[in-house]
């Protein structure tokens, strides 16, 4: 139900997008589609989030970060992610 990111000073140099997708693998780098997604202005280092009611996700759920947008996926490196569930 909750999930956090923390970014190093490669990631957090600029702006940079945490994305959420219904699947068990991240997609390729390119168009894509997540099911959630999350916008992060250059100097920040860490995002959490927490649902008080849960998200559906019918596949699975992987977490990512990009460089390039919500739509446009570039993956990177330079991030913990963790996440909790019931």
């Amino acid at each position: 139900y909750s999930f956090e990111v923390s970014a190093d000073s490669t990631l957090s140099a600029g702006a940079w997008w945490i994305m959420i997708y219904n699947s068990t693998t991240a997609p390729a780098d390119g168009a894509v589609t997540p099911t959630k997604c999350y916008a992060l202005a250059s100097g920040v280092t860490s995002y959490s989030a927490a649902w008080p009611s849960p998200i559906v996700f019918t596949t699975g759920i992987t977490i990512g970060v990009s460089t390039t947008g919500c739509y446009s996926k570039t993956a990177s490196v330079h991030a913990y992610i963790s996440g909790d569930a019931k």
